[in-house]
């Protein structure tokens, strides 16, 4: 150790200067990992698969057939949205060809897996002639429900459907949990006040005349 007493306040000093900058640069990164664990913790949330955007149609179609041919437990399809003549997309069908491939994996999976699908027929063809399909050709599993139309100038309303434990909406497909329970219980919910047209060997064809009837109306006008 040095003798001197000014040579010893020269390094005393000197040690404050590290102390200081080291106390410092400790407090920096405390600072810094404060901060960026948010930051790290949100980086996981919204690069995680819980969310599905695609890049194109024909993917997200793609994942829907591939998902819908391999559902193990049930499908919840709600197709009740309407759109103007001519406008719009529905969710699952972007082309003829995505249509008919549903009605067929449609058909083939409600023999071992529980199918409902509730619907708004709108006096749309397309609809009509589908629940007619699938109430003489779908398996076992397959159960129809629907509401009476609405105005034309009714509020938005939304399709969307359930395989599994994913949700197919337009172009995303959601896995949350929490998320996925919302849209299940949102689904269960309509289904309980809906009006049954297929369940089991029930059969009440009414909202189906009544949209036969509103088809031919409309045919008949143009």
């Amino acid at each position: 150790m040095p003798t001197g007493s000014q040579t010893i306040l020269n390094i005393d000093t000197g040690w404050r200067y590290v102390i200081a900058i080291t106390g410092t640069a400790l407090l920096a990164i405390g600072i810094f990992l404060v901060v960026k664990e948010p930051k790290n913790s949100q980086a996981k949330e919204t690069t995680s698969n819980d969310i599905i955007r695609f890049q194109s149609e024909q993917e997200y179609s793609q994942y829907m057939v591939k998902k819908l041919r391999g559902a193990k437990e049930s499908v919840s399809d709600l197709t009740y949205e309407g759109f103007p003549s001519g406008t719009g997309k529905v969710t699952l069908f972007f082309n003829s060809g995505d249509r008919d491939e549903y009605l067929h994996i449609i058909e083939e999976i409600s023999k071992r897996v529980k199918c409902r699908e509730i619907i708004m027929f709108n006096g749309k063809e397309s609809r009509i002639s589908k629940a007619k399909r699938f109430i003489s050709y779908a398996g076992k599993f397959y159960q129809l429900a629907g509401y009476a139309d609405l105005p034309d100038n009714a509020p938005p309303r939304h399709n969307f459907i359930i395989i599994d434990d994913e949700v197919f909406l337009k172009g995303v497909v959601i896995r949350q949990p929490e998320l996925v329970d919302y849209y299940r219980n949102f689904y269960d919910e309509l289904w309980r006040f809906a009006t049954p047209i297929k369940a089991s060997t029930v059969e009440n064809l009414e909202l189906l005349e009544i949209a036969e009837k509103k088809m031919v109306e409309r045919q008949s006008k143009q």
